[in-house]
């Protein structure tokens, strides 16, 4: 008799905890999906007032331009975080309380709140296993991400986040940046252009081509110099090479003797001390981009324009997850301890926006593939570098 009284209260005692804790799993839910749309309501409406007040004062159709993208950057920004937020509330919640099929929905219509709620001894001992190892992993994760997260955002400025060492290494420096094409500056070279930038290191940057391949050169050579100026450079610090043999094409490398005469020229009518560029992957596999690497390690290592004063830095190119999960790449960066030698440079909150303002006064380059590229890219947060010392190898001349 006693046990039969035991066991109805036992009963009893779950069905109640089972209810309270579906309650507050409904509470948290809703509360999750309301900070949400609060955040994408207030994030929208605030860059929507930006865009027209830039529109109410603009008279240039480029302007208007940049204030519908803005625009359209912060829906796409607020949809993704709503839906992902909303999303993942309702599938944690489904599993929590066992609904698993269309059956359990019609069940819940009809019942009220009796689900198929699977009591604890009735679930094998290596499914709550596998479970419990899960739910701490997933905990793990959110801890590392949400500590980066926090301490980005509360860094006012990005040489906060930068390798004390690298002072040491650059400050007082001539510096060179060889790029490719008008807009890599920002799509790949942002965070180490806007940190030396206000470290008022001299920074100069030359561009070897126009970036002409659809008969567009003189337009992308003006909006390079614009976007120059919005990440905090001078006027004089850019140079634009336009040569016949070095044509802006994904499917081109460049011819290597022309390359080292143009770039070797360079090296010595400035005295170039630190030379940054591509690594031989090129980040995204354009030809043009990996044809510099090969170039600049010959100049500062043999041949007549032999350097070895010249200090090369390579950029790291990642893998296709790491290069567009931007936000994994700084959680990365941020908890692990990199080693002095070791070049890298993140952008702060300020300097992430800094960044999407230069990249957007390349007007001819706007679409959907950069504004993707934009939003999750790594390499607008963290540039990670290469150092390659000088290689004392022979290289057949060309």
């Amino acid at each position: 008799m006693s046990d039969l009284v035991s066991s109805d209260g036992d009963k009893t005692l779950s069905e109640k905890s089972q209810k309270t804790l579906f309650a507050s799993q409904v509470l948290g839910g809703a509360v999750v999906i309301c900070l949400a749309g609060a955040a994408f309501s207030t994030g929208f409406i605030y860059s929507l007032a930006r865009s027209q007040k830039k529109l109410s004062t603009s008279v240039s159709k480029t302007v208007s331009i940049n204030a519908y993208a803005s625009a359209l950057k912060a829906l796409f920004l607020g949809s993704v975080a709503a839906v992902s937020a909303v999303g993942g509330t309702v599938f944690a919640t489904c599993k929590l309380v066992g609904i698993s099929s269309l059956e359990d929905l019609r069940t819940l219509n009809r019942k009220g709140s009796k689900f198929n709620i699977p009591h604890p001894s009735s679930v094998g001992r290596s499914e709550l296993e596998g479970q419990k190892l899960l739910t701490f992993l997933f905990v793990v994760f959110a801890l590392i991400v949400a500590m980066a997260m926090v301490n980005w955002f509360h860094q006012l400025d990005g040489a906060n986040l930068v390798n004390p060492n690298i002072v040491h290494k650059l400050f007082g420096k001539t510096i060179l940046f060889i790029i490719a094409h008008p807009d890599d500056e920002c799509m790949f070279f942002g965070p180490t252009l806007i940190t030396l930038a206000k470290l008022q290191c001299r920074v100069h940057i030359l561009c070897l081509s126009s970036g002409n391949y659809r008969n567009n050169g003189s337009i992308r050579k003006e909006e390079l110099r614009e976007a120059c100026r919005t990440l905090g450079l001078r006027d004089d610090c850019l140079y634009v090479v336009e040569h016949p043999d070095l044509p802006d094409h994904p499917s081109k490398f460049w011819d290597q003797a022309r390359l080292r005469s143009i770039v070797g020229h360079f090296l010595e009518q400035f005295d170039v001390e630190v030379v940054f560029t591509f690594d031989d992957h090129g980040v995204s596999g354009h030809l043009n981009h990996a044809s510099i690497f090969p170039c600049v390690l010959y100049l500062a290592s043999t041949g007549e324009h032999r350097r070895p004063q010249v200090r090369l830095f390579a950029l790291r190119s990642v893998g296709l997850l790491r290069k567009y999960t931007g936000f994994l790449e700084l959680a990365l960066r941020c908890v692990l301890n990199y080693s002095l030698d070791e070049l890298i440079f993140i952008n702060s909150v300020n300097e992430w926006f800094t960044l999407q303002r230069a990249m957007n006064k390349h007007h001819s380059q706007l679409c959907v593939f950069r504004v993707f590229y934009l939003i999750f890219s790594s390499y607008t947060l963290v540039n990670g570098w290469n150092s390659i010392r000088t290689i004392r190898v022979a290289h057949p001349e060309n």
